[in-house]
């Protein structure tokens, strides 16, 4: 994508999206949507303040938000070359409860890929907050609190399978290390090195996964379907993911690729 916006305005969003979750924590309760989720009065202010400023910084790209109606999601998806996917508070359930890993989203998605992805985590590391990024170069980073973001890229020759996954999942290599991790911090954790295979095993929001999977993308790796193990894209109208697995391309497809059968014998493995 040419003339991408300036990651570090984004970023400035993220942060105050960020103040604006820990000015709230500890003092809300939840509603609930349609589905079942959670939500409160901070997803709903922050999410406010990410658009407006979005549309501040760049009016002709159109937001797509978690707390916005799902109709105009829809229709900006379908109709929108680029546009930006929003998460405002990612983790509710973990906020409510008073955990950490909740974090603010943005992500920029031009014909249907990432090519940019902030992802804040204002509660990590003792409330300094943990913040990944994809760099203006092309490059993925991360930043702790107020000391020098560092450049990160993914392990593509693992020892030992260290799995990035839900609280309630069951890995899907049962040999290995498991770290639990809410929504698209799975992408984050594997970008940066604690993990190298981060598990989705239902399908999840585009907004919970996007910017997650820009920085993956830039840190070397990539999130991939896991039935068909091609890239995740984000131009379809119910605006979920299928399963899958984030990652070394080539370290997913070795753990998970089911080779065709061979024409002259169709339940035999081909040779080799």
């Amino acid at each position: 994508m040419k003339n991408k916006p300036n990651v570090q305005n984004v970023i400035i969003i993220a942060r105050e999206a960020g103040d604006i979750l820990m000015h709230h924590r500890g003092q809300v309760t939840a509603e609930y949507k349609g589905d079942d989720s959670p939500v409160t009065i901070a997803d709903k202010n922050a999410s406010d303040h990410i658009i407006n400023s979005l549309k501040e910084f760049t009016p002709d790209i159109p937001v797509v938000s978690e707390e916005q109606d799902m109709k105009t999601n829809r229709k900006i998806v379908k109709e929108s070359e680029t546009y930006w996917m929003t998460d405002p508070l990612d983790g509710t359930k973990s906020y409510i409860e008073g955990y950490d890993g909740f974090g603010v989203h943005i992500a920029l998605i031009h014909k249907g890929e990432p090519v940019m992805g902030v992802a804040f985590f204002p509660a990590q590391e003792n409330c300094a907050g943990k913040l990944y990024y994809t760099g203006n170069n092309g490059k993925a980073y991360v930043q702790v609190g107020k000391t020098a973001p560092q450049r990160i890229k993914v392990s593509k020759n693992p020892g030992v399978i260290k799995t990035a996954m839900g609280w309630k999942d069951r890995p899907a290599i049962e040999t290995g290390e498991i770290i639990r991790a809410v929504g698209g911090a799975r992408l984050c954790v594997t970008a940066e090195g604690p993990a190298n295979l981060a598990q989705f095993n239902s399908s999840f929001s585009y907004w919970d996964v996007a910017a997650g999977h820009a920085i993956i993308k830039a840190a070397g790796g990539g999130f991939y379907n896991a039935k068909t193990l091609e890239e995740i894209r984000y131009d379809k109208p119910d605006l979920v993911t299928p399963p899958a697995f984030g990652g070394a391309k080539n370290f997913v497809k070795k753990l998970f690729y089911k080779r065709p059968p061979s024409p002259s014998n169709p339940k035999a493995p081909p040779k080799r």
